[in-house]
């Protein structure tokens, strides 16, 4: 299966699912949510490259430089007093996130790890712990999920 027509099925199964008519995401706009290209890949190497820092760059500077970019964006909420307002602060919370992207690919560049197998292997594995009949409209962590009869997967 292409990746597009596993696109197109994703969309499919959210516009028949009843349960995700409010569900708010740029899966539906494919101008925003697309994956990124190798183009700008070597980009974000060539720019690491040029001022030479890759050997600054280790697994554990990395980790906690995507944990301190989090934090950066994690600061952003504090003391809000609406966790889900973004309007007044897009354009710094876009910053921050670019920076949690960027590291995480300079870790990937560090582990020799190809982005889409290791978030396919990610899926995959969250599709077993998570079982759709048990995990859905729930944001319980998979090992509280209620397993019945009714609910597991014939």
């Amino acid at each position: 299966m292409d990746n597009k027509s596993e696109y197109e099925q994703h969309k499919s199964d959210h516009n028949n699912d009843s349960s995700t008519k409010n569900y708010h995401s740029t899966i539906d706009n494919e101008t925003k949510l697309k994956s990124i290209s190798e183009d700008l890949i070597k980009s974000i190497l060539k720019f690491r490259d040029e001022r030479d820092w890759k050997q600054f760059h280790n697994a554990k500077d990395i980790a906690i430089s995507i944990c301190l970019e989090a934090a950066e964006l994690l600061e952003l909420f504090q003391w809000s007093g609406n966790d889900l307002d973004v309007t007044n602060n897009k354009k710094k919370m876009c910053e921050e996130l670019a920076d949690i992207l960027i590291y995480s690919i300079y870790m990937a560049d560090v582990l020799d790890a190809d982005i889409g197998e290791i978030i396919k292997n990610k899926i995959n594995i969250n599709e077993n712990k998570y079982i759709k009949s048990l995990a859905h409209g729930r944001a319980n962590k998979y090992n509280t999920l209620e397993k019945t009869d009714d609910n597991l997967p014939k």
